[in-house]
């Protein structure tokens, strides 16, 4: 073998293959860098952290092996240079070796590139983060041992590429042939190697891996890579060496000139035959032209998207991932088909000379890919329509059809930029793996947006009309042939312009529909004192056993034991220091509605069940049977009592927030108004109601109460964060979205203002389109809690809920206040 031959020939697959293994690391440290700008802008997780790092630094390299042998030998017959090979004195062995070598060598570029940006990833996130994802086992270890698996795996990659690539003479047939082929091959060296070494799991992760099994698993790899680069030599020699069957040279010559002109010979088809009797219409040339350049191609890839949509109908945890795998890449394959046919050869310029209209290709190019894309959409979109079954629930239907307009818009943005990338491509077979990549960085960019408005997926619509127009406002260009700095310039800013649309509408209309600044009740709020009661009254502190906000938890807590129970009743009416120091509401509770503990069930998905047994207080009479618990009764509704006139008080000297408040003062009125509106409307008032009648708080004390700790939380609120209406606005903390931060603010004034207003004018919230004005205060103010809790009365008391709550005491309290005088 000469050295200088070699040396001339590397030089020469070099250089072919330099496009591919000079973008590629490039691609990794960009995808690494969006990782990085995506943590900032989502807020990633370590195990979403972890597994789109190693998504990065095991799939490009993986994309090198599978694709370089298809530029090096496709690539080539494509461009005529692999039949000048042959006729050259170098050798087929110096030819395969060349081209092995090179291949070789970009992979490792590629692993290099990949493993310096991983590692430079790590080290640059907090020592906390990385620490706490290792303990949690989302690293492997040993990290060398999956990291050598998956070198060794990209190299036989390579070479089952090689050997497709060697035997089928089309670059995208072979392409398609290596999925199968990879699959066989590893079926049969696991089906071996675990027949050699069974396999035996390890109890953790962390245990050491057998050294014997290492080394069968080696002497195993070693002998299936030496079988697999015997096999690809024999390829070499057969397709380096051996004369083009006659089969092979009719397939040939189909492909080659019946792409662009009319075959030499009696023509095989019959719409052939009606062509050369009859002159066609140039739409309906074109059109046959696209459709039998990519016949076989898009037929199977057709095929096997229909495969993946049979998988994903199938429910099966295991086949429906690989339905939408396959379904993905089939449809992303099929986008990256639409200018492949014409950029062989550079046939396009063909057509360019005969002064075709570059429109009338454009659409005619698009058309077959794009109405196989949105059939197989239509097909998914029709499964998974009948698996709703009939009748369609009116619910069910309207999520179908909002999931069904964003998964068209995806598709169709996806298959924009792909056949846009596809007419850029310098080189045809370089389109299939420069549009996934292209894709790629596109979903990440857009991924910070969509994953926060991904109700605004519609909107990727217009990106992909920008795509669309891109290509075809380019498409004279490129029929030209001039594809150098003023065809790439224009190129990368429609794609920019595609990505950076959909921040600009959503981000500014998001803007322009924000609620107006109450700039003048600011001011006023913030001036308004905080204090406006009798500063003689003690700061009484509130135990924690004093609050029953949460009814729901307190009806699931264990029986309270009843001895020394009005004792403690007594010690507590007569403590002024502190509220809740001698009882709890819950004794109270139990003591106000007792229920019997057979009837309750000690579980969160039986709260609410629970809590309705508290909720209808008996009424005892005036005999000597009930009067003992009557008396105990009344005794533990003027406890109640005490707490609300105390806590009020607090409230009004600007020393208790709202949460305190309702929980203590706004729940026991709601009990206490509840019970002794059941004793009026059965008994009338009798001297005994009447007494407690007159503990209740002054209407007016409970008005200012209740403004007074609202104001309180609301200023708290601007000052340090905290909770408004006890409950915790979750505004977005990413920097850039900023818009959304500035809204919940302004809703959160809304919702203040408009709750104020009515307090202020003795007004109650209560109507259907009160409350439906205050869900979307609650809405745009981020204070919307999850409706998936089991059990909502055992986690929080919503605002909507408090208000009511509010609104039902007041009435009942104005009942009660009349029938007193």
């Amino acid at each position: 073998m000469n050295a200088k031959r070699l040396q001339r020939l590397i030089w020469k697959d070099g250089r072919t293959l330099a496009p591919l293994a000079l973008a590629t690391p490039i691609a990794v440290l960009a995808f690494f860098l969006l990782l990085s700008m995506m943590a900032s802008f989502v807020g990633l997780n370590g195990p979403s952290r972890v597994s789109m790092s190693y998504a990065i630094l095991f799939l490009l390299p993986m994309l090198v092996a599978y694709g370089a042998p298809a530029v090096l030998i496709g690539g080539e017959e494509e461009s005529g240079s692999l039949a000048w090979l042959r006729t050259l004195p170098a050798g087929w062995r110096s030819i395969a070796l060349s081209k092995f070598l090179v291949a070789c060598g970009s992979v490792l570029l590629v692993w290099l590139c990949a493993l310096f940006s991983f590692l430079a990833y790590w080290s640059s996130l907090p020592e906390r983060l990385v620490q706490g994802i290792v303990q949690s086992g989302g690293l492997p270890d040993p990290f060398w041992l999956p990291l050598a698996a998956a070198v060794v795996g990209s190299i036989a990659l390579l070479t089952l590429s090689f050997i497709t690539a060697y035997w089928i003479r089309s670059p995208i047939t072979a392409l398609l042939s290596v999925v199968p082929l990879l699959g066989v091959v590893m079926f049969g060296y696991f089906y071996v190697f675990n027949w050699i070494a069974p396999f035996t799991p390890r109890s953790s992760a962390r245990d050491p891996i057998d050294n014997s099994v290492i080394a069968i698993l080696s002497i195993w790899t070693l002998a299936c890579f030496g079988l697999l680069l015997a096999i690809m030599s024999w390829a070499a020699k057969h397709r380096l060496t051996k004369p083009e069957s006659s089969f092979a040279e009719r397939l040939a010559s189909s492909s080659s000139e019946g792409a662009f002109r009319p075959p030499s010979g009696f023509p095989a088809t019959w719409y052939g035959s009606s062509m050369a009797r009859v002159r066609p219409k140039p739409v309906t040339a074109l059109l046959w032209q696209q459709l039998r350049s990519m016949r076989w191609h898009l037929g199977l890839l057709t095929a096997i998207a229909v495969i993946g949509v049979l998988f994903m109908i199938t429910n099966s945890s295991y086949l429906v991932p690989w339905g939408i795998c396959l379904c993905t890449v089939s449809l992303l394959l099929i986008a990256a088909f639409t200018f492949y046919g014409d950029s062989v050869h550079q046939r396009v310029v063909f057509l360019s000379d005969r002064g075709v209209s570059p429109t009338l290709v454009w659409a005619t190019r698009l058309a077959p890919t794009l109405i196989v894309v949105l059939g197989v959409l239509a097909l998914v979109a029709a499964v998974t329509l009948i698996g709703l079954g009939p009748p369609w629930d009116s619910v069910h239907f309207r999520d179908w059809l909002k999931l069904s307009v964003a998964g068209l818009s995806i598709a169709l943005a996806t298959y924009a930029l792909s056949q846009l990338v596809s007419q850029w491509s310098p080189r045809p077979t370089l389109s299939f793996f420069a549009a996934p990549v292209f894709v790629c960085f596109a979903a990440m960019a857009l991924g910070g947006l969509f994953s926060f408005y991904v109700n605004s997926l519609p909107i990727l619509l217009l990106s992909a009309a920008v795509l669309f127009y891109a290509s075809w406002r380019l498409m004279p260009q490129w029929m030209a042939g001039n594809t150098g700095r003023g065809y790439v310039g224009p190129f990368i800013g429609y794609i920019a312009l595609a990505v950076v649309l959909p921040y600009v509408l959503v981000l500014g209309t998001r803007w322009v529909t924000m609620p107006a600044e109450r700039t003048a009740w600011r001011q006023e709020m913030l001036a308004t004192p905080l204090s406006i009661g009798d500063q003689q009254v003690p700061n009484m502190p509130i135990q924690g056993s004093a609050y029953g906000g949460l009814l729901g938890a307190l009806a699931n807590k264990p029986w309270v034991d009843e001895e020394g129970v009005q004792q403690r009743i007594d010690a507590e009416l007569a403590d002024d220091d502190a509220i809740g120091e001698h009882i709890s509401f819950r004794e109270l509770l139990q003591i106000v509605s007792p229920v019997a503990t057979s009837v309750l069930t000690r579980h969160h998905w039986s709260t609410k069940n629970n809590l309705s047994l508290y909720l209808n207080p008996p009424v005892y009479s005036l005999g000597k049977q009930d009067r003992a618990d009557r008396e105990m009764q009344f005794s533990a509704l003027e406890v109640l009592l005490k707490w609300s006139r105390q806590s009020r008080r607090q409230a009004v000297n600007g020393n208790l927030n709202f949460r305190t408040l309702f929980g203590v003062a706004e729940t026991a009125d709601w009990l206490t108004s509840k019970t002794l509106k059941a004793y009026v409307d059965r008994e009338g008032v009798t001297p005994d109601v009447r007494e407690l009648l007159q503990q209740l708080p002054d209407s007016e004390l409970v008005r200012r109460s209740r403004q007074q700790s609202l104001i309180h939380d609301w200023r708290n609120y601007q000052a340090i964060g905290g909770s408004v209406f006890g409950v915790y606005p979750e505004m977005p903390f990413q920097s850039w979205l900023f818009v959304e931060r500035e809204r919940g603010k302004r809703y959160l004034d809304d919702l203040v203002h408009f709750t104020l207003d009515h307090w202020k004018n003795g007004q109650t919230i209560e109507s259907n389109d009160e409350m439906e004005k205050v869900g979307e205060y609650i809405n745009g103010a981020y204070m919307e809690l999850s409706s998936y809790d089991p059990a909502p009365y055992n986690a929080y008391v919503s605002v909507p809920d408090q208000l009511l709550r509010i609104a039902e005491t007041d009435r009942q309290m104005k009942t009660l206040r009349q029938v007193a005088k």
